[in-house]
């Protein structure tokens, strides 16, 4: 019984993301099969999140290209894909939005234009694309890596949130490129987010000189 009911929130939680991505990033008379492609995508997206534990991921030089020249389309809509992420993350896991502390104040109502939101959703496609910058450097593509994830061990970041930003983001990005898009594409990226979550996971599970941790990733 809780099994089924598991499998039926995350069903759930699924579509609540998919049609809520749609419906911002492209809003098509395609819909509905938007709809159901995303959720197929989103399905694959956070299985493989988990699939690299204790190897560390590979970007291949097909996917660094891939990874520049469709970050190279994204730049101009970088914010907007970014709030995108983090509404549709909020959405599906309130829970997560204990964790910004700039946020969790906030009126429900009042999180999807406030500046606070803007603020975070640039930093973290400012790191993206940092990373972005460095991906033909692999030292500094893991310190930069190693840094975020010491500071979210700092504020408290559940390892969890990494599996959880990734995807999103990854179906957002899908939506806003439409045809542009391929399995390679999202392979790229798939790539790129499960290295960057290794990274971190590993700077967060050897972190030694924390402080006693306050749950604010803002």
């Amino acid at each position: 019984m809780g099994m089924r009911h598991s499998r039926t929130k995350s069903i759930e939680n699924e579509k609540n993301l998919v049609e809520s991505t749609v419906e911002v990033a492209s809003p098509t008379p395609n819909r509905k099969k938007n709809v159901m492609s995303s959720i197929l995508a989103i399905r694959r997206l956070s299985t493989a999140s988990n699939t690299h534990v204790f190897t560390k991921p590979v970007i291949s030089d097909r996917d660094k290209k891939i990874l520049l020249e469709s970050f190279g389309t994204l730049r101009e809509s970088i914010t907007k894909l970014g709030i995108l992420t983090f509404l549709c993350l909020f959405e599906t896991h309130p829970e997560m939005i204990q964790f910004f502390g700039n946020l969790r104040d906030l009126p429900p109502d009042m999180i999807k234009e406030s500046k606070e939101l803007r603020q975070h959703a640039l930093r973290v496609m400012g790191f993206i694309e940092k990373c972005i910058a460095r991906i033909s450097s692999p030292e500094k593509l893991d310190a930069i890596i190693r840094q975020l994830g010491r500071h979210h061990v700092r504020y408290g970041a559940p390892p969890a949130f990494l599996q959880l930003v990734g995807p999103q983001f990854i179906n957002a990005i899908r939506l806003h490129l439409e045809t542009r898009w391929s399995p390679e594409t999202e392979d790229a990226w798939l790539n790129l987010f499960s290295y960057i979550a290794y990274g971190m996971k590993q700077a967060m599970l050897t972190a030694t000189d924390v402080q006693t941790p306050t749950p604010d990733l803002l």
